[in-house]
């Protein structure tokens, strides 16, 4: 949220919605796990899972919603370039920690540590006359 505001642009709430799963008591720890729903709209969408610590259990799921305005609290309908910067830089941090990725890394160990192999080909060009 400093990056929205060196950026002169505030991100008000304007949706939360929560559903509860199961009691949370005083003292209960909870560990509240974000994902960010990726949106072409000037919006920030998130959704929450709730999981109560001492037994892994979903206590509550939910979503919020925010929107871009600017300093005369006027809304945005395109997402400020700054934050498309920031959608590229989730994306790629996203995907290098996936299986897929990490397994295109090990596999290619090979061509980085190896010998490079430089195979030469003599093409003939045939005329029928």
């Amino acid at each position: 949220y400093i990056d929205v505001y060196k950026n002169k642009f505030a991100t008000p709430l304007v949706n939360f919605n929560v559903d509860y799963k199961k009691t949370v008591k005083y003292g209960d720890s909870v560990i509240v796990e974000t994902t960010f729903i990726n949106s072409p709209a000037a919006k920030i969408i998130f959704h929450y899972k709730i999981f109560r610590t001492s037994d892994n259990e979903l206590v509550a799921v939910g979503e919020s919603t925010q929107v871009f305005i600017n300093l005369e609290h006027e809304l945005l309908i395109t997402t400020p370039p700054f934050f498309e910067e920031w959608k590229d830089q989730n994306a790629i941090d996203f995907h290098i920690t996936q299986w897929y990725f990490i397994d295109f890394m090990e596999k290619s160990k090979p061509l980085l540590t190896s010998d490079p192999i430089i195979k030469v080909y003599n093409v003939e060009s045939f005329v029928n006359l």
